[in-house]
């Protein structure tokens, strides 16, 4: 589903827009972690 919008995302699961947008957030912030910590670690390198 490479470039899908939200909508269509929640149509082809059948859950709300909201589900999906809360559910992006949550990994956005989770890839934002681990990108930060992979940094860290190369850095301290």
């Amino acid at each position: 589903m490479s470039g899908a919008t939200y909508k269509e995302i929640a149509s082809e699961l059948d859950i709300s827009i909201k589900t999906v947008e809360s559910q992006m957030r949550i990994a956005y912030i989770r890839l934002r972690q681990d990108l930060k910590d992979i940094f860290l670690f190369l850095m301290a390198l």
